[in-house]
């Protein structure tokens, strides 16, 4: 195989965003909060929400992309993205990315429950929605991608037929804020050192401002998952085994306070994705949690 063709497939591999399916492991959180997470016709399920999502997350990474042509050629990142930088030709784009989108609804439609349809569904506008227009206005733009994880979190509660807990909607709307104006932070850095503006929104930004907001959000995310680990509902999953919960938050304090040092340390935030995947730290804290956690509810 010739190295040309090697490169288009990874243009065109890259164009689909694979690294930022992470996100959509979200679909697993109400299952694996409501102990349900190992019963194999749940979990088969979720996998195939979680393909199903994924696809629909391309069609909205190719369609921003395609919108963000001219700004991604001025960001020193993006413009080596697949389209902006020409690898990826428009039409192939366009077509890949209805493939992906009317399989994934099609495949949703047919065999999955009808409140999953619907989810998706409204996934994809509220997304469409954010990419011609709603990403440009701030606060707003960063709430949307908040919103967004919220229905990965109800797509995946009703693919597993379990209610997900107030507390679990609160929680991953918070982490999901915090996160995007960590990754807005940087944009607003790229503004000062050199004046080119990565988006429009970061006229509705400042420093100031944007740490502001992460000290307020992460401090409230803080305070509602101790209070989670408190609350009736949670003590109810497996009895005694949970009553010590709160132990749990000692990942998510040490994984928020590491993120926040890699925003206003590091000021190296805006790739949530990238962080995940590359800090050790932020690892480590996700891995005890996951295992504390889930020793608690299953053993």
């Amino acid at each position: 195989m010739s190295s040309s063709v090697v490169g288009s497939l990874k243009s065109f591999f890259l164009m689909l965003r694979p690294k930022q399916y992470a996100k959509n492991i979200f679909v697993f959180l109400p299952a694996f909060f409501g102990g349900a997470i190992f019963k194999p016709e749940i979990l088969l399920s979720l996998l195939a929400g979680f393909g199903l999502y994924s696809a629909v997350s391309s069609a909205v990474y190719i369609l921003n992309d395609i919108i963000d042509i001219p700004s991604d050629k001025l960001h020193p990142i993006k413009k080596d993205r697949p389209i902006a930088s020409g690898k990826i030709a428009i039409p192939l784009a366009v077509i890949t990315g209805l493939g992906s989108l009317i399989s994934a609804f099609a495949i949703t439609w047919a065999f999955m429950p009808h409140a999953a349809s619907i989810l998706i569904a409204s996934y994809f506008a509220l997304n469409t929605a954010y990419c011609l227009h709603l990403k440009n206005v701030a606060i707003i733009d960063v709430m949307i991608i908040a919103v967004g994880f919220v229905l990965r979190v109800a797509f995946g509660a009703a693919i597993a037929h379990i209610e997900p807990s107030s507390w679990l909607i609160l929680m991953t709307f918070l982490l999901s804020l915090f996160l995007g104006f960590a990754k807005r932070r940087d944009d607003v850095l790229i503004f000062e050192d050199s004046g080119k503006k990565m988006r429009q929104s970061i006229d509705g930004y400042n420093r100031q401002m944007i740490d502001t907001l992460l000290s307020i959000t992460s401090t409230i995310l803080i305070i509602c998952y101790i209070m989670y680990t408190q609350s009736s509902q949670s003590l109810s999953f497996t009895g005694a085994n949970t009553k010590h919960l709160y132990i749990t938050s000692i990942f998510v304090i040490a994984g928020l306070y590491r993120y926040i040092q890699i925003a206003l340390v590091r000021s190296q935030s805006g790739s949530p994705t990238k962080v995940l995947f590359t800090d050790p730290m932020i690892q480590i804290s996700i891995a005890g949690w996951v295992l504390t956690l889930g020793g608690m509810i299953y053993l």
